[in-house]
């Protein structure tokens, strides 16, 4: 059901406002899955969001959330605004949220849950990417996996992809970015796991690098890890945003 959907009716505003509005689609799994849109003036392309945590965003009918508000990639969204990424957060489903089934978030049924995300966002005729952080991660890679070309036209993960999926990764056939984070006391090695050599069917795979920013006088080794990329924001979001513009320009999609 539409609450007050504008995504798609032409209704573009400045980057700097949003046009926020809900939308319960139908799950392929199981009850209904809400969305959160937001829209920006001359999109070139939806980010498909999930925020980590245990996905159950609880997504009320105002886009306020019960969880996940402060998340790196919800909180960033504004900043992705800017570079003209509209977004659609995308919330547990109805039928998950009442009785979880174990292993839901790598199972097939999910996959087609995104699925059914992608099919609704491709009215829009905008290229649609899922971007995933924390457990959001496996949704992501999930849905790459099993949809293949029916699926997204890329992802983005951080902060990073655990080896255990290594075996799994020549599945995906989309333009794939890891993202990362450093420090200037123990700089993060180029894909540890080896991840991005287990990406070897996608047409581009990357791993970029996030590093803490330090003051002059202190002492880099002195300073606590920062979770959720704390006071990284621009640099992440920049260093993200650049690199799918460069893959969509490719594509001729910019």
């Amino acid at each position: 059901m539409v609450r007050t959907f504008v995504f798609f009716l032409g209704l573009l505003l400045p980057a700097a406002l949003w046009a926020d509005s809900i939308y319960d689609l139908p799950a392929p799994s199981g009850g209904t899955q809400r969305l959160l849109l937001m829209q920006v003036e001359r999109p070139v392309a939806v980010l498909v969001v999930f925020a980590g945590g245990d996905r159950a965003l609880g997504i009320a009918e105002d886009g306020s959330m019960e969880w996940g508000s402060s998340s790196l990639l919800v909180r960033t969204l504004p900043l992705f605004a800017q570079h003209g990424f509209a977004a659609a957060v995308v919330d547990l489903p109805s039928a998950q949220q009442a009785k979880p089934t174990a292993n839901f978030p790598d199972s097939a049924a999910h996959a087609q849950d995104i699925a059914a995300v992608i099919d609704f966002l491709r009215h829009s005729k905008l290229p649609v990417w899922l971007i995933g952080t924390g457990s959001g991660i496996t949704s992501v890679l999930n849905a790459a996996m099993h949809l293949q070309k029916k699926g997204a036209d890329g992802i983005v993960v951080t902060p990073g992809i655990e080896p255990s999926w290594n075996t799994h990764l020549g599945a995906i056939r989309i333009p794939t970015l890891v993202v990362r984070k450093g420090d200037p006391c123990h700089p993060a090695p180029r894909d540890p796991s080896g991840t991005i050599a287990a990406l070897a069917n996608t047409p581009k795979a990357e791993e970029l690098i996030v590093q803490s920013a330090v003051q002059a006088d202190a002492d880099p080794c002195s300073i606590a890890p920062v979770h959720g990329f704390l006071g990284m924001e621009n640099q992440f979001v920049d260093k993200v945003a650049n690199w799918i513009k460069a893959v969509l320009s490719q594509k001729n999609y910019i």
